[in-house]
């Protein structure tokens, strides 16, 4: 039996190299913890656009997988477990995560590749936080394949470069307002759908 003890779980690890074990040094990190507090400061904000970095790389993945396992069968697959559906659940065994978090990660993946590719490198700049993505795709969503949909991924990226503090409903008001300047009935359209749903 190991020594590991019960329960124990390997790290995730690519190319064989846990984590914990790369060269911190090669990743820009501070070698130490041992630091003035404004050297802690510099870190959580380059940890900050570095976590932004890695869930832009996260999505660059599930989208790529979407386009081997999932675009070529996309409009003919009437499969009560499409190939969506089988893609995300390769990303779910791969991550441990439920169907449904899998699901919205290849979702936010796809809208960010198609839809929203100006406000994906700002996720990329670590311009935004992955938090917010959830967000501003469930926003934009009525703005799909519209002609317009450029402009408002331009609008919402430039809003985001500008400097100050996001919060969830900053940025929620930031999309309405940004897809109203282009089409003030998917707004309203979006608001009857909610009341209906309630």
């Amino acid at each position: 039996m190991s020594d590991r003890g019960v329960g124990a779980v390997d790290a995730p690890q690519v190319g064989g190299v846990a984590w914990a074990a790369r060269d911190h040094a090669a990743m820009g990190l501070p070698a130490s913890f041992d630091l003035p507090v404004g050297g802690h400061l510099d870190a959580l904000a380059d940890l900050a656009a570095g976590a932004a970095y890695l869930e832009w790389r996260r999505y660059q993945h599930a989208a790529a997988l979407h386009t081997d396992l999932v675009l070529a069968e996309e409009d003919r697959d009437e499969r009560a477990v499409d190939a969506f559906a089988q893609c995300a659940a390769r990303i779910a065994t791969a991550l441990s995560v439920s169907q449904y978090v899998a699901e919205r990660i290849l979702d936010n993946a796809v809208a960010l590749r198609d839809r929203l590719p100006r406000v994906f490198e700002c996720l990329r700049d670590g311009v935004v936080s992955p938090s917010y993505i959830r967000t501003i795709v469930s926003r934009t969503e009525l703005i799909h394949g519209r002609s317009y949909q450029g402009l408002v991924d331009a609008d919402i990226a430039a809003a985001l470069r500008k400097p100050g503090s996001w919060s969830t409903g900053r940025v929620r008001d930031l999309c309405d307002q940004m897809v109203y300047r282009r089409d003030p009935d998917a707004v309203r359209e979006r608001r009857e759908d909610a009341l209906k749903g309630r």
